[in-house]
């Protein structure tokens, strides 16, 4: 017996136009305890922490404090206070990695573990850097280190970039386009970087690379020139940035997603800054919180926003 597929077939629907791209959206969370830019972040929307980063009361932070998607709760510091690190893994398990120390404003080598309950120093990184980025959604057993700053006469940027296996760091291949400070995200095998500035002529770019566990390569570059912005996302083919200086005395709101081949401009942030946690979560469920705003008389904020997408991408498919 026929069945009825046999006999009517198959319809496929056709349209002269792409789909819409379902873009996300930000949405409010709670304020943090403290007012701070320049600190480190890991995990989800839902579960995410910040440590380290700076106020114009305080200087120096080496509080911490852990967010359940409801509010902000203090928790056990950081050894070291520092700001301009940067962080990655989840809540219960993540490194803070590098930043600036007093006296000075010294660039630091220093590395922090969580366990959840403690943090503990572990093995240095070979590089000392500020305002470097990493894959935030990497492992502290899997984490890959890279742009930022160890400032010299007239310079500012890095391209080295340095792997961690759990016990040790390993200089890797380096980046095409010098940085500190760009929009950044991904795993130690698969990661985004996007803007950031270099100097001379210390202007924010809109160079973008994708690393695939060996090399980087270049790729689209970014809409928006930027620098000091955020970053999401868990793959070189599924990050979005956000924020940043645009130039550096103007903060920015805007969001871009990439896909493995184009950026896309996507929902804004409802509040500008810069100077960023670096952000955290995936292209899906992610979250950036605190950060400066207010162009050249910023203002530390406390104010939280939450990014949430469908967890679906819609891919354009071509034939030959």
């Amino acid at each position: 017996m026929a069945t009825y597929k046999e006999i009517k077939g198959a319809t496929i629907q056709t349209k002269d136009s792409d789909p819409v791209l379902n873009v996300g959206t930000w949405s409010s969370g709670a304020d943090m305890n403290t007012p701070r830019g320049g600190g480190a972040m890991a995990g989800l929307s839902t579960a995410a922490m910040i440590a380290g980063g700076s106020n114009a009361t305080v200087g120096y932070l080496n509080s911490h404090e852990q967010y359940d998607g409801s509010s902000w709760a203090e928790t056990t510091d950081l050894n070291t206070s520092r700001r301009y690190n940067t962080g990655g893994g989840t809540q219960t398990a993540n490194l803070v990695m590098g930043g600036s120390v007093p006296p000075g404003d010294t660039s630091s080598n220093a590395v922090e573990q969580w366990d959840g309950s403690s943090w503990t120093e572990i093995a240095e990184m070979n590089q000392a850097r500020r305002l470097g980025r990493s894959s935030t959604s990497g492992t502290t057993t899997a984490m890959l280190l890279f742009t930022g700053s160890d400032p010299g006469p007239g310079t500012l940027g890095l391209l080295n970039v340095e792997s961690w296996n759990g016990s040790s760091w390993t200089e890797v291949n380096e980046m095409n386009t010098l940085r500190e400070g760009a929009g950044a995200n991904g795993i130690s095998t698969s990661a985004v970087a996007g803007g950031g500035i270099s100097g001379p002529p210390f202007s924010p770019g809109n160079a973008a690379e994708t690393w695939d566990g060996t090399s980087w390569t270049e790729v689209s570059e970014i809409n928006t020139a930027r620098s000091y912005a955020g970053g999401g996302g868990t793959s070189n083919t599924d990050v979005f940035i956000w924020g940043g200086g645009q130039p550096v005395a103007n903060n920015g709101t805007k969001t871009e997603a990439w896909n493995g081949s184009a950026w896309t401009e996507v929902n804004d942030l409802a509040v500008a800054r810069d100077t960023y946690a670096n952000g955290a979560g995936s292209a899906t469920n992610g979250i950036t919180a605190g950060g400066y705003n207010g162009g050249l008389s910023p203002t530390n904020l406390t104010n939280t926003e939450e990014w949430t997408a469908a967890d679906f991408q819609i891919k354009t498919v071509t034939t030959s």
